[in-house]
């Protein structure tokens, strides 16, 4: 039987056609056969592009995977019903006095909630939450590592290492050793060539413990051959209540098999959060059913009567941001072939790693990416806040581009964009973590202050009573968390300090290292600088004045005193010419109120650190190095009105435009002077310290360590310019951070009350975060001068009175780079400021020194390991003009 179609095919033309229009069946089949070739290969085209169009968005697919599974997850009971564990808000069931079956020691839940914000929590979306933070500890914030992404903050959390130590130093990253790429989605992440230090699922296992971990970033990798007693590998498609079953699990394991640690990763709210952004109602669902998951927990926890024996740490990666596809910053803007240039990293911290041509290249692609976008910073990783610690790793490009919230690096390939976004600056407001603390062994409704992710990881160890593998946190540093802080102190790291041996200032010191007048061409009598040498002048042995340890007649009182106790003695003629042992005693006490914070150094210099005293400061100084390691001194509104200058009256009727203005140092260069308190000889000081040709060659300018500003001038002709009160700075640091740090000083101290600063040098040119041996120092820093200048700025408590007395009420702590390069464009004093705060404990590794030595060690570890989110207020200046953000940020609005 023919088909309907060969039917179709032999059918006649209708005859009401004229004959013209007849066609023939051999041509209608044909071209039928023609149609439906074209037809085939369009739609097997088609079947080519959907493929392809899959493979592009294969991770929108995954994402969308992740939620869509996330949302199937059956929610717990509602909240009003079998809520047991936490029915009575008055009453803490961390303080409950049931006893615990068969637990030796309380094991050790650690939950990891990605992108949770402190703000986010409130007792509508997250009562459990809440809940164990009022009956726990919880901090301001938890300060996540830079840059702010996930796997470099889990495994930060997990080790206690930053990532230039860990070696995750992003989501994604490049060896050019051995041209490999790091991924998450691919292969190459299992290597564990990538992971370096000891997880804290190993140090357990070391230790003859077990460790049970979900899903945490790092722990499906075979790191040091092992693997975590139990472990659960990351699945999108794992509902909360697959893991929160599994968690339990672990805990009702007989007594030799339960785990001392357990650590558990859920995705959300951040997950959603990238999709719909963080004010969205999704979000807000998201968080609420995490929150539902810790409920749905802690409900069978209290049901095995286990609930009050765990101690329970909630912590998150990171916060998050809102962002658009409005605000990218397109590379191509200013460098049109940039991906031909350099292999490049996109997202909130840009990467870019030059393909040929070194530094040049390099500083070709900073010259035109710099200073062209307030909300993107183009700098040499070098130049990056020390708070960051992400310089000390190959791995690591030496190009940063560091933006602020909703602004992304892309490029024409790379140019996806997120309703929600993570990776910027770590003390950005919207980047901070959450920490909350709750069981048996922790405070209850105790709140401190924001801390480093990095710490957790010996407070981890402390919890579960093992020793902790070496890390960057500060062991004891959370210990004031506990109920029952541990019987022995931890241990200074620092190496001994050295011996001290304080010297008041001889009266008149300044005249002493002048020669004989000689009269001028004007008739007056002038008196050439003597220690200033150069080329043309030299000073002979016969020129010499003895020094103090030689000559009676100019000896000083000295104090020599260890860390904490001194003993005076004194010569016959220091009655004549120096102050009251109890006026010394008030100058150390006025300028160095919690002791003089030493100095210590990585390698066996021997000697001792002379404590020069001065009117309004005191110095550090260590003869080997030349230099004096640290000023400190005290100030407060009195102190900073003797020191205002008198600025000239302009009438109100000329009008002064900013074009008319110029800058005129009428100040010659100063003269400076030997030091007499010191061992060396004046001459030895000055062919030691002064070099003007080095200096000059490298554009290197001469300032006191004191500054000079904070000087009234009296004391400044009578005390300054000492060859011990030298330092010398880059033009770029002079009239950035050091003149942005003298006015916000003398601000603080005229609004807020006194204040003790301690500033000085810093030597980390292998940029590890710690202080160079001083011996290396030597022979390779030539003129010596610093890396970088740090500042310690701590509020006194007695704000009415002159000095300080009792506790630091605050502490701000700086390091600026001391770059020639004017690194601070397109932002104000403020933001510049702000952009450097770091740690007192980042300046004492970098320095050798360390603060508040008069106080007990638990109380100073506080200080020390306080990192700031934001500084004090400082007057609103207008931002340094730069250009407006348009769609395609990079391109200035009108350009």
């Amino acid at each position: 039987m023919a088909s309907v179609m060969e039917e179709l095919e032999i059918k006649e033309p209708t005859p009401s056609l004229a004959p013209s229009q007849y066609e023939s069946p051999l041509y209608t089949k044909k071209w039928r056969i023609i149609l439906a070739v074209l037809i085939g290969v369009t739609l097997i085209g088609v079947c080519i592009l959907g493929f392809y169009l899959s493979v592009k968005a294969r991770e929108g697919d995954r994402i969308a995977a992740k939620i869509t599974a996330f949302n199937a997850t059956t929610a717990p009971p509602p909240r009003t019903s079998k809520v047991r564990w936490r029915h009575d808000e008055s009453i803490c069931l961390s303080l409950s006095n049931d006893t615990c079956p068969d637990f030796a020691l309380h094991p050790l839940l650690v939950i990891a909630v990605d992108g949770l914000r402190p703000d986010f929590l409130n007792d509508s979306i997250t009562p459990a939450m809440n809940y164990l933070a009022r009956c726990g500890v919880s901090a301001k914030s938890l300060v996540p590592v830079y840059p702010t992404t996930t796997f470099p903050n889990m495994y930060s959390i997990a080790t206690g290492l930053y990532p230039e130590s860990h070696g995750i130093i992003g989501n994604e990253m490049y060896d050019a050793k051995t041209n490999r790429t790091f991924n998450a989605m691919d292969r190459d992440y299992y290597d564990p060539v990538w992971w370096k230090g000891d997880p804290i699922w190993n140090t357990v296992a070391k230790q003859g413990k077990k460790a049970a971990i979900y899903s945490w970033a790092g722990s499906d990798v075979f790191i040091e051959q092992r693997y975590p007693v139990y472990w659960k590998k990351y699945r999108a498609n794992e509902t909360f209540d697959i893991r929160i079953r599994q968690v339990s699990d672990w805990f009702m394991l007989p007594k030799q098999e339960r785990p001392h640690l357990v650590m558990v990763y859920f995705e959300q709210p951040m997950l959603t959060i990238q999709e719909f952004g963080p004010d969205s109602k999704e979000a807000r669902n998201a968080l609420e059913r995490v929150d539902r998951a810790l409920d749905s927990l802690m409900i069978t926890l209290h049901r095995q009567k286990l609930a009050h024996c765990i101690n329970i740490l909630l912590v998150s990666d990171h916060g998050a941001a809102p962002a658009s596809c409005t605000s990218s910053f397109y590379l191509e803007t200013f460098i049109t072939d940039i991906e031909e240039k350099a292999r490049v990293f996109t997202g909130a911290v840009g990467r870019l790693r030059v393909l040929t041509g070194g530094d040049a290249a390099e500083k070709e692609i900073l010259k035109s990416l710099g200073c062209k976008n307030s909300k993107v910073r183009a700098l040499p990783k070098k130049l990056l806040p020390r708070r960051y610690h992400y310089t000390n790793n190959a791995n690591i490009e030496n190009v940063i581009l560091d933006t602020k919230p909703d602004t992304r690096v892309v490029t024409n390939s790379q140019n996806y964009c997120k309703n929600g976004e993570h990776g910027f600056n770590n003390l950005e407001p919207s980047m901070q973590a959450t920490f909350i603390g709750f069981g048996p062994d922790l405070k209850v409704n105790y709140t401190t202050h924001s801390f480093r992710n990095v710490e957790l990881y010996n407070f981890m160890c402390e919890l579960i009573h093992i020793t902790p593998a070496e890390n960057n946190g500060t062991s004891g540093s959370l210990d004031h968390l506990l109920r029952q802080v541990p019987h022995v102190a931890p241990s200074d790291v620092l190496q001994k300090l050295l011996p001290e041996v304080v010297k008041a200032l001889p009266e008149k010191i300044s005249q002493n290292n002048k020669v004989e007048g000689e009269t001028g061409e004007t008739g007056a009598t002038e008196k050439p600088c003597k220690c200033f040498l150069d080329k043309t002048q030299e000073v002979t042995p016969t020129e010499s004045i003895p020094n103090n340890s030689s000559d009676a007649s100019s000896s000083n009182e000295t104090i020599n005193v260890s860390s904490t106790e001194s003993t005076p003695t004194s010569s016959p003629s220091s009655s004549k010419v120096n102050k009251s042992q109890a006026e010394l005693s008030h100058l150390l006490n006025t300028h160095v109120p919690w002791n003089s914070p030493g100095f210590s150094t990585p390698d066996d210099i021997k000697g001792e650190l002379k404590v020069l005293l001065h009117s309004s400061y005191v110095i550090g100084l260590h003869e080997t190095l030349n230099l004096g390691v640290w000023v400190s001194f005290t100030v407060n509104s009195q102190t900073i009105s003797l020191t205002e200058k008198e600025k000239p009256h302009i009438p109100e009727e000329i009008e002064i435009k900013p074009e008319d203005v110029r800058i005129v140092d009428e100040k010659p260069p100063p003269c400076w002077e030997a030091d007499l308190r010191l061992d060396r000889l004046p001459e030895d000081q000055c062919q030691r310290m002064l070099s003007t040709e080095a200096y000059l060659a490298n554009n290197i300018t001469l300032i006191q360590l004191f500054p000079e500003e904070m000087e009234t001038d009296e004391l400044l002709i009578s005390e300054g310019h000492l060859l011990s009160n030298l330092a010398p700075v880059k033009i770029g640091y002079k009239v950035g951070a050091h003149a942005a740090m003298v006015n916000a000083i003398r601000f603080w101290a005229s609004t807020m009350g006194v204040l003790n600063i301690v500033h000085g040098p810093v030597f980390d040119y292998d940029l590890d975060g710690h202080q160079d041996p001083v011996a290396h120092t030597l022979n390779t820093v030539k003129p010596l001068v610093p890396s970088d200048y740090f500042f310690v700025v701590t509020l006194c408590t007695n704000t009415s009175t002159t000095s300080c007395s009792g506790d630091p009420q605050d502490v701000l702590s700086f390091v600026f780079p001391n770059t020639e390069i004017h690194d601070n464009c397109l932002m104000n004093d403020t933001e510049y400021l702000q952009y450097h705060l770091t740690t007192v404990r980042d300046v004492e590794l970098l320095t050798g020194l360390r603060f508040f030595r008069s106080k007990y060690v638990r109380d100073s570890l506080t200080y020390r390991t306080w990192q700031h989110i934001h500084i004090w207020p400082l007057p609103l200046r207008e931002n340094t003009a730069g250009q407006k953000l348009g769609q395609r940020v990079g391109k200035a609005e009108g350009s």
